[in-house]
């Protein structure tokens, strides 16, 4: 039995299957298409809340700035105060603070300075090996200056004594005297900047105690000089 198939037939089948081939092809891409539209949907919804709770965050943020400056601006003058009190006194705090450091350091590197030149005699209840060593330096000193006192008050009477020729010879201190004294004077110096900081802020304290003037006018009649808070509130109440 044999199948004859004329051409005319194959070609029809040829142009079916295509047409079929066509079809499924045009489905997919319609599948495709629609797919991509519900995921841009999709994305663009996401988009737009998004959007709309940052909006709405930044909406918040600037009620609460508004809500904090209307209620700083309602505050009661006293508040506004003590807030300029209390940060003038952290920067005093800070000041005598720093003043403080610099006086121990100078007092710390003057004993460095005199148990290096052997001036500075162990107390009561040292150990012996540095007493003993004081001792053997002293006897040292003590040979070599003709007999001389080997006690820090005659060490000092004695050096008092060479200074006090050599100013009235005219001549120079040694480089270790002159940084002494300078040192000393450093000393004195902060210590009375750390004495007039101490006062002040006691005052500062007492008539803030009192009520009966501000911090920056009390601030400025102990310094001697104004405050710009003071300026700036003076034409704050003069526009109002």
């Amino acid at each position: 039995m044999t199948l004859q198939v004329e051409f005319w037939q194959l070609a029809s089948m040829f142009a079916t299957f295509v047409g079929l081939l066509g079809a499924a092809g045009k489905a997919l891409f319609v599948q495709i298409e629609r797919h991509q539209a519900d995921r841009d949907q999709k994305q663009e919804e996401q988009l737009r809340m998004l959007l709309e709770q940052i909006g709405r965050q930044t909406d918040n943020v600037a009620r609460v700035e508004r809500d904090f400056l209307k209620f700083q601006a309602d505050l009661p003058l006293q508040y506004v105060r003590r807030e300029d009190y209390v940060r003038n006194q952290t920067v005093i705090e800070a000041k005598l603070d720093a003043v403080a450091l610099k006086i121990e350091n100078l007092q710390l590197r003057g004993a460095r300075d005199a148990v290096r030149a052997g001036r500075h005699r162990p107390c009561e209840g040292a150990p012996r090996d540095a007493a003993l060593a004081f001792d053997s330096r002293a006897v040292q000193r003590a040979a070599g200056g003709g007999g001389r006192g080997c006690r820090a008050g005659d060490d000092a009477l004695a050096l008092s004594g060479r200074h006090a020729a050599r100013r009235s010879q005219g001549t120079r201190l040694s480089r270790r005297s002159r940084a002494r004294a300078a040192a000393q004077g450093a000393v004195r110096t902060l210590v009375e900047r750390s004495d007039a900081l101490r006062r002040r802020r006691s005052r500062v304290h007492d008539r803030l105690r009192a009520g009966d003037r501000a911090a920056d006018q009390v601030l400025a009649s102990v310094t001697g000089r104004e405050c710009p808070m003071m300026h700036a509130r003076h034409r704050a109440s003069s526009a109002e």
